[in-house]
């Protein structure tokens, strides 16, 4: 059975052992730093939603079309967590992260410009 740590009654009496019951607190910057990180991610995360109808129709789309492209990103991201979510596990989330870099231009180049779609 694993030792009992001691336990004050008044959690601003003192401590025999230093360091046990010390609380750490981050700057305020770093504290507000992360907060509007994640404010920024999650606007740009849910902003998804009502912004790409508004997108694919001025570009020509159908309702049917923004429905597919809804879909297709909810199928690739169904279809590649587990396998992905499995090698991150086993071979850790740096590896993959770094692997991946050298796609990314890959992938952005392979993205139809707007001026090339709009010649026809």
């Amino acid at each position: 059975m694993p030792p009992r740590l001691p336990i004050p009654s008044d959690p601003s009496a003192e401590v025999s052992s230093p360091g046990l019951y010390r609380k750490v607190q981050p700057p305020i910057a770093v504290v507000g730093f992360v907060s509007l990180l994640t404010f920024l991610h999650y606007v740009g995360a849910m902003m998804r939603g009502p912004v790409l109808p508004l997108y694919a129709t001025a570009h020509g789309a159908t309702a049917t079309g923004v429905g597919f492209i809804a879909a297709a990103h909810m199928m690739a991201a169904a279809v590649g967590s587990i396998p992905l979510g499995r090698a991150a596990d086993v071979w850790g989330r740096r590896p993959l992260l770094l692997g991946e870099w050298p796609w990314a231009p890959c992938r952005r180049c392979s993205y139809p410009s707007s001026k090339a779609s709009s010649r026809s």
